[in-house]
């Protein structure tokens, strides 16, 4: 009798130290604080303390979401790299594909902090390694959204052009030394173009596009026309609102919750989405450029018109993909003429019309950043040495 009753005293006092640990730990996480070990690129600081990112290992992460979004990485040649590179687990030990993977889904690196047990979502007080954006990428990338991943063969141009008649894509193969694009169907009157002729065609089409210095100078006053404190202005109210309407769907959901329409497995995972999406436009509205950075990027944007070319030719065989997909909107070979249409912005740049000037910018600034960052890079390498780069800026 003494017995049973010490045991029932025993499991009523465990069962209430176990509620009070869980009311412990999700106070912290209510506070944005994260109670457990600390994901790969972290570091503990102890009890009450947010994370603070390893100066060790958290370029690597970010390194590695980059990596992958950028199309040209399996989890198998992701998982090869980035154990080349030295980032490791907790343990020390090189990371296994599992590992990599656990990476890849944890938001955790973009400030939110998801509990796989409970399924909720909290937002963290700790700084974040990659943007939203990026993660959500990734997100897509893995479901499948954004099309092959990757290719066995690393050719220059795989998947970036298709054929002009039956619209099939134009896929690489080797012979004999040279890399040919074939179409694959086989009655289509196009048939094979060799690689170096496609580079000809893209130099020859970026050529067309170059403005001179008097093109340039007339961009320069059409901006300082059209410079208007309003657009920035309008684009934070537009980004205000989208952060509301996101906050009241996410509040709506909470009721739907509670009424019952929505069970708690797809509230969960409509909680997670929505913080995700919530937390990219408040980095955007963040990351809005002021009227200096807005002057800065248009004397970047007349330094790359004024050397696409150039600037493909230096280019390195992943950066040349870059260019041709951020200059091109639509890459065809029609028999043995390759067709090649360049996006507005690139349009609009050489026609002298106001390209880069408020919201305009920020629509295009998802392919024009790409190529300012391979022209920065560029221009950083050649400092010692007039290249042509340099020669232009």
């Amino acid at each position: 009798m003494s017995a049973n009753l010490q045991a029932v005293i025993a499991e009523d006092y465990i069962f209430n130290l176990r509620e009070e640990a869980r009311k412990g730990l999700y106070a912290r996480l209510k506070q944005g604080l994260y109670p457990f070990k600390a994901p790969i690129g972290y570091l503990d600081n102890g009890k009450g303390a947010p994370k603070t990112l390893d100066p060790k290992y958290a370029h690597l992460i970010r390194e590695m979401f980059e990596l992958y979004a950028s199309g040209q990485h399996s989890f198998r040649s992701l998982h090869k790299e980035m154990n080349r590179r030295g980032l490791r687990n907790t343990k020390g030990n090189p990371l296994c594909m599992h590992g990599i993977e656990t990476i890849m889904n944890n938001p955790f690196y973009t400030g939110l902090i998801h509990i796989k047990a409970t399924g909720q979502t909290f937002n963290g007080i700790h700084k974040p390694i990659i943007p939203t954006a990026l993660f959500r990428r990734v997100q897509d990338i893995k479901s499948g959204k954004c099309g092959k991943k990757v290719s066995r063969h690393n050719h220059l141009y795989r998947g970036l052009f298709r054929c002009g008649l039956c619209d099939a894509p134009m896929s690489p193969e080797r012979q004999k030394g040279r890399v040919y694009y074939r179409c694959q169907t086989s009655a289509c009157d196009t048939k094979t173009i060799r690689e170096d002729v496609l580079e000809v065609a893209i130099i020859g089409q970026l050529r067309t596009l170059i403005i001179d210095e008097d093109e340039a100078r007339k961009l320069k006053l059409q901006w300082k026309k059209n410079q208007a404190i309003s657009n920035q202005a309008e684009a934070i109210q537009s980004l205000e609102l989208r952060i509301a309407d996101e906050t009241k769907r996410l509040k709506r959901l909470t009721d739907l919750l509670i009424d019952g329409v929505v069970d708690n497995t797809a509230f969960q995972n409509r909680e997670r989405d929505g913080k995700l999406r919530l937390a990219e436009l408040k980095e955007e509205l963040a990351n809005l450029p002021d009227p200096a950075t807005e002057e800065a990027n248009h004397m970047k944007f007349l330094e790359l018109m004024k050397s696409l070319a150039e600037l493909h030719v230096l280019a390195e065989p992943d950066e040349k993909r870059v260019i041709v997909q951020n200059c091109f909107s639509n890459r065809t070979v029609i028999e043995k003429d390759v067709c090649l249409e360049p996006y507005n912005w690139l349009r609009e740049g050489q026609l002298g019309s106001s390209v880069c000037v408020g919201a305009h910018l920020r629509d295009t600034s998802r392919t024009i950043i790409p190529l300012l960052d391979i022209l920065h890079g560029k221009q950083s390498g050649q400092e010692d040495d007039k290249g042509p780069l340099n020669r232009l800026s």
